[in-house]
């Protein structure tokens, strides 16, 4: 049997959190790297309707609309970096005829 077989329940948590931790990290920094080009974002967003302002109905709307892109495009942007751990996290469990 492999290692990876006889591995008991800790060592299958371990695995899982190095991995949430580095799809953490991944959306944090993609997230951050967003969140400074927030503004380009929004521009190319509201290029096909050139006419459309803004108008924020709340104090804290501008900042929180910033916030939600930011993160949206971290999602996009850590989606490879959260597959792969997935993947990773899933593979030694399948068998070689679910692995093709």
């Amino acid at each position: 049997m492999s290692e990876a077989k006889t591995q008991g329940i800790l060592s299958h948590l371990r695995e899982l959190r190095k991995r949430l931790i580095w799809c953490v990290i991944g959306l944090v920094i993609t997230t951050s790297v967003s969140f400074f080009f927030a503004d380009q974002i929004i521009d190319i967003l509201k290029a096909p309707v050139s006419y459309l302002q803004f108008q924020w109905i709340e104090i804290t709307e501008g900042f929180s609309t910033y916030m939600r892109l930011s993160f949206m495009m971290g999602i996009i942007g850590a989606m490879p970096i959260i597959m792969y751990n997935f993947l990773m996290f899933i593979m030694p469990a399948l068998t070689s005829r679910e692995k093709r």
